[in-house]
């Protein structure tokens, strides 16, 4: 009975998906789950300030975030973010081109903007 030891199995990176159209959603979060994230998805604001604060053990390592949600500006959350899990990576994905609100968006520091519609290669570059 002399077999080895089972191998302990690596967490998977947790992504969380902020995006309110749910086709965009859905297809992200599928390409993630496929390039071997666990992925956590939410629809709004509030479902993504909840995710966050699911605890060390829930919170997620990346967020993937959308700034135009339906119950307020993604912007809320990347500096929530910022100001208490520093630790977490922030990838902005916009459809959104004013200079003036992306510089506000890249004062807070995220890993990277990209334009919708996203390029799974960058996106997965920055993760």
């Amino acid at each position: 009975m002399g077999g080895q030891a089972p191998q302990p199995q690596t967490a998977r990176r947790r992504v969380l998906v902020v995006e309110d159209d749910p086709s965009s959603r859905s297809a992200l979060g599928f390409l993630l789950n496929r390039a071997g994230f666990e992925v956590l998805l939410a629809e709004s604001l509030a479902q993504a300030f909840a995710a966050v604060r699911g605890g060390a053990a829930k919170s997620p390592d990346s967020i993937v975030l959308d700034l135009m949600l339906p119950d307020g500006d993604g912007v809320q959350l990347l500096e929530h973010v910022r100001n208490q899990y520093p630790q977490i990576r922030i990838i902005i994905a916009t459809g959104v081109l004013d200079s003036t609100w992306l510089k506000r968006v890249e004062s807070f520091g995220p890993v990277s903007i990209l334009r919708k519609p996203i390029m799974m290669s960058e996106l997965l570059k920055d993760l």
